[in-house]
């Protein structure tokens, strides 16, 4: 039984070995030989057969699908390239968003250093000034509740723009008696003077 299934198989490899070396060989060589000949003539060979080729139902069906592939194949290759360049763009966009949004806080911690320092500062500049709001108040008081004469040495002996601002913030009446007891002339000065600073 082995036998026989060694000799099947013995024939089948011999008639393909004589069909390839018989039929499918010699016929391959004539067709290139025919198709060297008449390339040298001067006849399109290749076109021919291309163009034959296409009248055939299963291999112009497979040219038009490899076609198609090819087709399909750019396009996706496009379509990859283009979506890889939005994922780009989007992902440069995202970068520069965060860093605006980075460069915003910095802004905002900034402006709220700039606002406390300038709320400081004001708060530093009101005491400053109610400091010397009452400060004043308690030198003019001094001055109200000095003796007259008293006062007026004292004024004499101050230069005349701290005397003319001091004298403006007294009494009428303690003014008055103040300047009596003042040189008429630097009396006349310093009246000239709170004339000129009320006027203004």
């Amino acid at each position: 039984m082995q036998n026989h299934k060694e000799e099947v198989g013995t024939k089948k490899n011999g008639f393909f070995k004589w069909l390839l070396y018989m039929i499918v060989t010699p016929a391959l060589f004539a067709a290139v030989l025919f198709a060297i000949v008449f390339n040298a003539l001067g006849y399109d060979v290749i076109g021919t057969v291309k163009e034959a080729s296409k009248n055939i139902p299963f291999i112009s069906s497979s040219e038009e699908a490899n076609k198609k592939e090819a087709s399909n194949a750019s396009e996706a290759s496009k379509l990859e390239t283009k979506n890889q360049k939005q994922e780009e763009e989007i992902a440069k966009l995202k970068k520069d968003l965060e860093q605006k949004q980075a460069d915003i806080r910095s802004l905002e911690v900034k402006l709220n250093r700039a606002t406390s320092s300038a709320d400081v500062a004001q708060n530093v500049e009101e005491e400053a000034l109610a400091k010397t709001k009452g400060l004043v108040k308690k030198v003019t008081q001094s001055y109200e509740e000095m003796k007259p004469k008293q006062a007026a040495k004292i004024v004499q002996e101050l230069p005349t723009e701290e005397a003319v601002k001091l004298l403006a913030r007294l009494k009428p009446d303690v003014l008055a008696a103040i300047l009596e007891n003042i040189d008429s002339k630097q009396a006349a000065t310093y009246t000239s003077l709170l004339t000129k600073e009320q006027t203004s």
